[in-house]
């Protein structure tokens, strides 16, 4: 399981970034990741597989994303 820490629970001002658009839900907030990002807060950039930084065993239906400055295969 994966939890944030101090995750705010509003909208106002948007954790999402600039990459992502905040949704208001009765739980608190949802991200809606845009300009290829990925992510609980759309952090993650996504890659195409045959980027020379991306791991070569990506497996069917993985996608690579970057981590900061890591890249990895995810399940999207």
């Amino acid at each position: 399981m994966f939890y944030l820490v101090n995750r705010p629970r509003t909208c106002s001002p948007s954790p999402c970034g600039v990459n992502g658009h905040c949704i208001s839900t009765k739980d608190g907030y949802k991200c809606v990741c845009k300009n290829g990002t990925t992510g609980i807060l759309c952090e993650q950039k996504m890659m195409p597989k045959n980027y020379r930084w991306c791991p070569i065993d990506c497996k069917e239906g993985t996608s690579c994303v970057y981590e900061g400055n890591t890249p990895k295969c995810r399940v999207l």
